[in-house]
């Protein structure tokens, strides 16, 4: 048997263990709740001025969503597609679950850690694909 064979047969026997993979999305509901603007409304002094799916400079009437959990805001349409093949921030990688969006919008309550919403120790999803020179930011 050639090593080809043999590589292909442990791909298979891999492929039938894990069953059907897919990317990890972000759900639609998610999605949804996620703020919305326009690049004018959230442009401040130091802003981005290109986006960094399209790569294209941002026009001040260009739609824009927001992730609640770390604060980065893209182009819509750009960022509505990325999450739904990726659950993670393109720019920093934060874990995208929307429990701040959720929260803003009075769906689930603050955290109970002392009255700081803020607090990374009792946060399970600080870190989660959090760059380690980013993480105390």
């Amino acid at each position: 048997m050639s090593d080809f064979d043999s590589s292909y047969e442990s791909l298979m026997t891999l492929a039938s263990t894990l069953g059907e993979v897919r990317p990890r999305s972000t759900p639609s509901d998610v999605i949804a709740s996620l703020p919305t603007g326009t690049y004018q409304d959230w442009r401040t002094p130091g802003s981005d001025e290109r986006c960094p799916i399209c790569l294209d400079d941002y026009q001040p009437s260009d739609p824009m969503l927001k992730l609640t959990d770390c604060s980065h805001w893209l182009h819509k349409d750009c960022l509505q597609q990325w999450l739904h093949g990726a659950n993670t921030c393109p720019v920093c990688r934060k874990r995208v679950n929307g429990r701040n969006a959720r929260r803003a919008a009075g769906e689930e309550p603050s955290p109970r850690s002392g009255g700081s919403s803020n607090n990374r120790h009792n946060d399970p999803d600080f870190g989660f694909g959090t760059p380690p020179w980013r993480m105390y930011e």
